[in-house]
């Protein structure tokens, strides 16, 4: 698995996949190097590593509790 493969599965449905459908088009017409799968799976990796925190986050919480 690559991390193309990775962030377009994060990014696959719901409003994840809106947010990434919405920001792949105009992103991929700027003048900026990259193709609109790259910006798919870079959102979806964001979305990723953000859920990923906040589940460690409440993982820290109960373990205080």
């Amino acid at each position: 698995m690559d991390w193309k493969t990775i962030g377009n599965a994060a990014a696959a449905s719901g409003w994840r996949g809106r947010v990434a459908d919405a920001v792949e088009g105009p992103a991929h017409r700027s003048r900026v190097p990259v193709r609109g799968d790259q910006v798919r799976a870079a959102l979806g990796l964001a979305f990723l590593g953000i859920s990923v925190a906040y589940l460690a986050q409440v993982v820290r919480r109960l373990a205080r509790a």
